[in-house]
C-alpha cells in the first residue's frame, strides 16, 4: 500500500550538520544551529514548522577521522530545552566525553496543519 502524507506526522525537519566546522551542510526547516561548546548544539527551528512540542526526533552521528563513536542525544530527559522553536542536542564519544563530530544527522516528525 502507499502511505499518503497530509502534513500530520510527516517529516517536517531534517538536518545534515558538521559539528567540527559548525556548518549546516543541508537542511529543511532549520533556521540556524547554535554551537554551545564541544559536542553541544542548539537546533533552531523555522517558525511554524510544528504545531506543538510533541514531535519526534531521530539522531545519528559519524566521526570520519580517528576512533570516535558519536552518540547524539537530547540534552535532558525532562526535555525542558525542547519546544517548537528549538531543541538542544549533545554528542558523546564512547568514553562519555563531549565531542564535535563530522556528521550529525537529525530528522523530526510531528504535526503541522
Amino acid at each position: 500500500s502507499v502511505m499518503a502524507f497530509n502534513g500530520t506526522g510527516a517529516n517536517q525537519l531534517w538536518l545534515n550538520y558538521n559539528g567540527s566546522t559548525n556548518s549546516i551542510l543541508d537542511d529543511y526547516n532549520v533556521s540556524s544551529v547554535g554551537d554551545n561548546g564541544n559536542g553541544s548544539y542548539t537546533v533552531n527551528i523555522s517558525s511554524g514548522t510544528f504545531d506543538n512540542s510533541n514531535y519526534s526526533i531521530v539522531f545519528g552521528g559519524v566521526h570520519t577521522s580517528g576512533v570516535v563513536i558519536s552518540r547524539p542525544v537530547l540534552r535532558d530527559g525532562a526535555q525542558v530545552t525542547k519546544d517548537t522553536s528549538s531543541f538542544r542536542l549533545e554528542v558523546f564519544n564512547t568514553g562519555g566525553a563531549y565531542v564535535d563530530t563530522n556528521f550529525v544527522s537529525v530528522a523530526c516528525f510531528g504535526d503541522h496543519d
